[in-house]
Order: structure tokens, then C-alpha cells, then sequence
């Protein structure tokens, strides 16, 4: 897995660290507070901008993550390696959260950090993990499909647009209906096997469209289009709702959701833009482009977050103040430089465990059985 990031060109590299950098501004606003604001104001829009940024930003990530992996068969030591990087961060996490800010975590949470799928501490990290076990079902699933170009097109009006207009519920039937049918069942796995089909279709079939033989500025002014779509109903509807109109947030608010037909769309010129940008092979880049990952799930550990965003930072208190913007830049600056560098200790064991030759036998005879190769 190592030597696949070295051979990689830094364009989609680059692409994974200003992706994540996103979505940690996204969390500075969702986890760190700053989300209700009394007026319109400078602030409330650069909230709203972070906001946002990071639900295309979820959908840039596994876009990354599926375009490399849709052309390779199984290996289970993806499995292994992203199951351990998680289990990694919860246990030595809850022990600082202990130690450093005496924090009270029960059975439970301990349970959790041992099960990463099964307790969900993690939704991103359980999400792709149960991904990657699907991998060999979706290729099945693919091979099988006979139109492919008519069923795809067909799931993204399913998956996107319908869940788009109709996703609150309270115009287009039963809430619990609509909640349970597009919301809890294609937030994760769903979502995830589906772009993995989607992606693994166009990336074989790109060259039967002109619109993947674009330059760069066209997918900049696809994004821009989309993010300012999403931008400005946001500010609408938020100024609606202070006036006591709360209509079009109750029943519109889902444009700004992870499967939205606006944040789909706007992933996949964002990556696209990328994509057709050259960045040769640049090892600092690549490596920080490693350790994202891990800086997810540094920032966003279940017991740390009301420790870390409110009562470290004062998230909640500082997103009113002037210096909203230059605090949580620098807080991003933070948040990866201790990432990376907690990242460059971890891998360091990593290798060390990895190193182990019966192990890795092992693991390459179950691939072998998996992906229906003789042992």
C-alpha cells in the first residue's frame, strides 16, 4: 500500500490534504459550535461556507479512495491496516482524555474502541471499512449488471436527486418513511458501495463522454456553480428562518447534504479539476497526503470533542469574535501538524507488525481464496 502512494503523481494527492483541511473547517463549525447566529453576519457566511465545504468534502475523500481502488482486486490488509489505524486512535486518545483532562469513559465506550465497525465511533471510518469488505460483492454485482450506462443514471436519480427534493419528508409523504428509506440507509455503506460503482463505471467508460475531456478552469466553474448553488439557498434559508419562516429549511435543507445532486456533482468537478492538473511526484506532498486519515480520526474522537472543540478551544465562544477566521486557520495548521507527526510515530509500529512474513502470508492466502484464485 506504501509503495502504491510513492508511484502516485501528486495531483489527487494534493487533492486528498486540501480535502481533509476542508473537512476539518466543516467540524470547527459542526462539532466546535459555531453554527446559530442571531443575524446574518461575516461570520455566519464563513460558517456556512465551512459548513458545507465539508459535505462535498466527505464525497471528495471517497471519491479519492474508490478511483484507486476500483481497478484492484481484494486485499484484506486495507482491512487490517485501516481497522488497526482506528483502533490506534480510540485507545490512545481515551487514554489522554483520562490522563490529561480527567475524563469519565464508561464500559461501553471501551467496548467500542475494540468493535470501530460495530460501534460506530467512528461513522467515516466504519463506513469505508465495511467498503472494503464489499469490494469483492460490488465487483460481482458490477460484472453482472447488463446495462450498466441505464442503471447507474438510474441510481443517481434514486440515490441524488430524488433524496434531494424529498429527503425531510414533510412535503412528499411520511417522514419516517422517506428518513428510513434515503437518509439512515444511504448515509455510509450505501452511499459509499454506490459511488464505488458509479466511479468504477465512468472511470472505464470516460473516454465515450467530452464532458472528462474538459480543462481544469471548466470543472473549477462546475464546482464554483454548485457550491455557490448550495451557498446561497443555505444563506436564504437561514435568513427566512430568523424571520420566523422556517418553510424552506424544514423541507429544502437537504441541498446541502452529503448525497445532494449540487454536492455530488460539485465532488466530482473538484476532483476532476485535480485530476487534469499536473503535479508531478512530490514526496512531502504525498506523504502529508498519507497521513490524512489519521488526522481525521485525531480530530474527530468521540470523547474528545466537547474537551477539545469547547472547552480547549472555546470553538462555540471565538465564532462570534473577530478573529473567527484567523483562529481556525491556525486551529487547522494545529490540528495537522500533530497529525502528521503522530501519523510518521504510528506508521513507524505499523511497518514494524507489517513486517511479519507468516502474517502477510497468510493474509495474501485469504485474498487468493476471496478474489477465487487458487492458494
Amino acid at each position: 500500500m506504501k509503495e502504491d502512494i510513492k508511484k502516485r503523481d501528486s495531483n489527487l494527492e494534493c487533492c486528498r490534504i486540501i480535502t481533509m483541511a476542508i473537512i476539518v473547517l466543516n467540524h470547527v463549525v459542526s462539532l466546535g459550535g459555531g453554527v446559530y447566529y442571531p443575524k446574518i453576519s461575516l461570520n455566519c457566511i464563513v460558517s456556512m461556507v465551512y459548513l458545507l465545504g465539508g459535505k462535498f468534502g466527505t464525497n471528495v475523500f471517497v471519491i479519492l479512495g474508490v478511483y484507486f481502488l476500483c481497478d484492484s482486486e481484494f486485499k484484506s490488509i486495507r482491512v487490517v491496516k485501516l481497522w488497526m489505524q482506528t483502533f490506534f486512535y480510540m485507545i490512545v486518545l481515551n487514554i489522554v482524555d483520562i490522563v490529561l483532562f480527567h475524563a469519565k469513559i464508561n464500559s461501553i465506550v471501551w467496548i467500542k474502541s475494540f468493535l470501530p465497525i460495530l460501534g460506530r465511533s467512528y461513522w467515516f471510518a466504519s463506513s469505508y471499512i465495511i467498503l472494503l469488505i464489499l469490494i469483492p460483492l460490488l465487483n460481482c454485482v458490477y460484472r453482472k449488471l447488463k446495462k450498466k450506462g441505464y442503471l447507474i443514471l438510474v441510481g443517481v436519480a434514486v440515490f441524488s436527486v430524488v433524496p434531494t427534493l424529498t429527503f425531510n419528508g414533510n412535503l412528499f409523504g411520511p417522514s419516517k418513511l422517506v428518513h428510513y428509506g434515503f437518509k439512515l440507509l444511504l448515509f455510509g455503506p450505501i452511499w459509499f458501495s454506490f459511488l464505488y460503482l458509479l466511479i468504477k463505471y465512468l472511470k472505464e467508460n470516460c473516454k465515450n463522454y467530452r464532458i472528462f475531456h474538459q480543462s481544469k478552469w471548466f470543472y473549477f466553474g462546475i464546482w464554483l456553480a454548485c457550491y455557490s448553488v448550495m451557498l446561497i439557498t443555505e444563506v436564504v434559508m437561514y435568513s427566512l428562518g430568523l424571520n420566523g419562516n422556517t418553510f424552506a429549511m424544514d423541507n429544502f435543507s437537504t441541498i446541502r447534504d452529503m448525497q445532494s445532486f449540487p454536492c455530488v456533482l460539485g465532488a466530482a468537478a473538484f476532483f476532476l479539476m485535480f485530476k487534469k492538473t499536473d503535479i508531478v511526484y512530490n514526496k512531502k506532498i504525498n506523504f502529508v497526503a498519507a497521513t490524512t486519515f489519521g488526522i481525521y480520526l485525531l480530530h474527530t474522537h468521540e470523547t474528545s470533542i466537547t474537551i477539545f472543540w469547547k472547552e480547549l478551544f472555546c470553538l462555540d465562544r471565538i465564532s462570534l469574535s473577530w478573529y473567527y477566521v484567523p483562529y481556525s486557520l491556525l486551529l487547522l495548521l494545529l490540528i495537522f501538524g500533530v497529525g502528521i507527526s503522530i501519523e510518521y510515530a504510528r506508521k513507524k509500529i505499523e511497518n514494524m507488525i507489517f513486517s511479519n512474513r507468516n502474517f502477510l502470508c497468510r493474509l495474501n492466502a485469504l485474498d487468493l481464496k476471496i478474489n477465487g484464485e487458487r492458494v
